[in-house]
């Protein structure tokens, strides 16, 4: 692992590791990759559908743009603005 990947994971843990399970839970599921691959299901509604690579990317290249991410401690805004939406 390289230092600019240590860096960003801990960055990862220490914006996001405040939150208990449940609330992850509902983070990831208030984003549009998720959302969007449940059209059609119920809330409580399993399912086997997988979240096509090309909607993550460009979700999380969105996310890059509108939080002007360019450095590692930009993730604190994503992490911030996401929980504000639960």
């Amino acid at each position: 692992m390289t230092k600019i990947e240590k860096e960003i994971l801990d960055s990862i843990i220490r914006n996001f590791g405040c939150y208990s399970g449940k609330v992850l839970e509902k983070m990831t599921h208030a984003e549009i990759p998720w959302s969007y691959t449940r059209i059609g299901l119920g809330d409580n509604e399993n399912s086997n559908r997988i979240i096509k690579k090309e909607l993550i990317v460009k979700y999380f290249n969105d996310i890059k743009l509108k939080h002007n991410m360019l450095n590692i401690s930009d993730i604190k805004d994503y992490s911030t603005d996401l929980f504000s939406k639960l």
